[in-house]
């Protein structure tokens, strides 16, 4: 295709002043030419606005109070004027020519995502020898999916492993910054089956980087029932988003999703099995008969297995918790709104 005129790079930051500087070394460092740097500073307090000044007109400084993440992608957009855009988060960073390897995949106008799978790293920058997500990436159309299965219908990296296409952020944005101020990305991720195609590059395009104090990534906040109800929540608002943007064409269902997402049913069982709390107040024995016939309806009888043994097994218990709390999508960590 034909290369955009201008490439925006938006870095979202909370007190990550000890990863920022590497993280806006890696976006300008980028081998495409025609590329802006936006940083936004989400109210940090720990030094990262004087980082910032140290860079001059090489980057555009966006410095806010503190809203949480979806105000801060809100912000960078609103001052991005790229045709493709990234949202680089702060702990994260890009490999060279990343941008430009992303930016390739664009090969149509029906593509509005190419996305990429990232090598996790340490909080020193050295890899572990795991890339996030595990799975290979799909692509395509991917609404027929999206229509059955719901808002995780389909595997992403995180946010720093995507670039977007703007008439698509355009079409979505503004994020709703009370709702998502947890996991901004992934009102991305849940509304772009509907706006078009996505393409998946096979190599990692950066580093993921897992340092302990993440959020998303740290299964430290999976122990106790408030966390794991911001996660069913993340859900809940996620359904209700692409709901209402597919109710006026396609006959859809969020309670459906609920059932046939193995990893939401997952998640409500624990937290009934571990603090005794029903999901909105559901018979739990009603949610596991209706995520059986979920099973069913797309195919997937191993569910069925799991979810006796999550019933009846301490041991799977535990390893189900494990897995769950694993990498996965996750949005910028360090904030209390990034969790």
């Amino acid at each position: 295709m034909t290369p955009p005129a201008l490439f925006s790079i938006v870095i979202n930051n909370y007190n990550y002043a000890r990863y920022l500087r590497i993280a806006i070394e890696s976006a300008l460092s980028q081998t495409l030419a025609n590329i802006e740097v936006i940083v936004v500073d989400d109210g940090s307090t720990d030094g990262s606005v004087d980082i910032l000044r140290e860079y001059g007109d090489r980057i555009i400084p966006i410095c806010k109070t503190n809203g949480g993440q979806a105000s801060a992608f809100n912000a960078g957009f609103a001052a991005s004027r790229g045709e493709l855009v990234l949202f680089l988060d702060s702990d994260d960073l890009l490999s060279p020519g990343a941008f430009e390897r992303l930016a390739a995949g664009f090969s149509s106008e029906a593509v509005i995502k190419v996305a990429a799978p990232l090598f996790v790293i340490d909080a020193a920058g050295a890899p572990t020898g795991r890339m996030v997500p595990k799975e290979s990436l799909p692509s395509g159309n991917l609404l027929a999916m999206a229509l059955l299965r719901g808002p995780r219908s389909h595997v992403t990296p995180p946010s720093s492993g995507n670039a977007w296409r703007r008439s698509y952020l355009e079409s979505v944005l503004p994020i709703p910054e009370i709702e998502f101020r947890l996991c901004a990305d992934a009102y991305l991720f849940t509304l772009t089956p509907l706006f078009g195609e996505v393409r998946a590059l096979t190599l990692p395009v950066g580093g993921y980087r897992v340092h302990g104090d993440n959020g998303w990534a740290n299964k430290r906040l999976l122990i106790d029932p408030e966390s794991m109800g911001k996660f069913l929540d993340v859900f809940e608002a996620r359904c209700r988003v692409l709901e209402r943007a597919a109710r006026p064409k396609y006959c859809v269902s969020a309670a459906a999703w609920r059932y046939r997402d193995f990893g939401h049913v997952k998640l409500a069982l624990l937290r009934w099995r571990l603090f005794g709390i029903a999901l909105c107040d559901a018979v739990p024995l009603k949610f596991i008969a209706c995520s059986v016939r979920g099973a069913f309806e797309i195919g997937d009888l191993a569910r069925i297995f799991k979810l006796l043994f999550l019933l009846i097994s301490p041991l799977c218990l535990i390893r189900a918790l494990a897995q769950d709390t694993s990498l996965k999508t996750r949005s910028a960590p360090g904030h209390p709104a990034h969790a």
